[in-house]
């Protein structure tokens, strides 16, 4: 998850420790909240709390309806280092005595860390990164553009899976036949008596990097539209660096073979005749002006990885 934080209390320790904790005592008697041993805890599980920025084409390191663009969860680590460096500054306020320092620390402190942090878990509730959208990463981008300008030529052998593979390699992947080795379990059904002619399966460490060629899909080898397969696979992935697994089930229908076939015929110089070609037996693969506009959202605003265009509710 994106932040592990274990915190109690309320934010403000300006705001409260000047007004509550007033004394007699002199200026040598005082001590700072920094010297407070919960507030060294709550500090060192901030800090610990930093979240890893997400790396182009590397796979996300958060899951589970989190935001996981690397536009996001670069906002979020420095929006993390703001509140760090703000808890920094009220570890001066001085109290009393060390079990006043101790008190607030333990019953206010933590919890506002918590509170200022904790939605960042939910795409940045309660900060002004709730609706700031992040546009795929530049490295993408470029990627992307050259997977479009990248022609399909057939190899010596008159084969297309060369030209398949150098696409496949460009977002760091390899083609594979073995429908079990990327970890989604046995062979593929073919949903519908309708066929898979490739997967892929993200959600798993030993998926990341594998494009899986069904047979029905290997029978097609000789022919440009293998090349074309690749490309909507790899339009697969590049939606999940940008949304990771952000895909509920209104989300899987609105975003789903239908808005990867816009994504790889926009973005990734996929023919989209054939791709529409190849998936009129299946409605979910039909391309129109909303799956269009849905592929461009989404490369556009992690926002659009959401149901609904919205983030979900906390």
């Amino acid at each position: 998850m994106l932040l592990g934080i274990i915190a109690t209390g309320v934010w403000g320790v300006t705001q409260f420790a000047s007004g509550s904790f007033g004394g007699a005592f002199g200026a040598s008697s005082k001590v700072k909240l920094s010297e407070a041993d919960f507030y060294q805890r709550e500090l060192k599980n901030l800090r610990a709390s930093l979240p890893e920025v997400n790396v182009a084409l590397e796979q996300p390191s958060m899951s589970g309806g989190v935001r996981v663009s690397p536009g996001y969860t670069a906002a979020a680590r420095t929006y993390v280092e703001d509140v760090i460096a703000d808890v920094e500054q009220e570890g001066q306020t001085e109290f009393d005595t060390l079990d006043d320092a101790e008190s607030y620390a333990y019953s206010t402190l933590g919890a506002d860390i918590s509170e200022r942090t904790s939605g960042l878990l939910y795409g940045g509730i309660g900060t002004d990164l709730a609706t700031t959208g992040f546009p795929q990463d530049p490295a993408v981008v470029a990627l992307e553009q050259q997977i479009a300008a990248q022609p399909v030529t057939a190899g010596a052998d008159g084969s297309y899976r060369e030209a398949a593979e150098s696409l496949a390699a460009l977002v760091g992947s390899t083609i594979t036949t073995d429908q079990a080795a990327a970890g989604c379990g046995a062979d593929v059904p073919d949903p519908n008596g309708i066929e898979t002619l490739a997967f892929v399966c993200l959600g798993t460490e030993e998926g990341w990097g594998l494009i899986t060629y069904t047979p029905a899909g290997m029978q097609r080898v000789n022919e440009p539209s293998f090349v074309n397969t690749m490309r909507h696979e790899i339009a697969h992935k590049l939606i999940y660096v940008q949304c990771g697994e952000q895909v509920g089930q209104t989300w899987a229908e609105e975003y789903g073979e239908g808005v990867t076939n816009s994504y790889a015929a926009i973005y990734l110089g996929a023919d989209r005749e054939e791709l529409a070609n190849s998936g009129r037996a299946d409605p979910a693969y039909i391309m129109n002006e909303t799956t269009d506009a849905k592929a461009r959202a989404i490369h556009e605003s992690d926002l659009a990885c959401f149901d609904g265009d919205t983030l979900p509710d906390q």
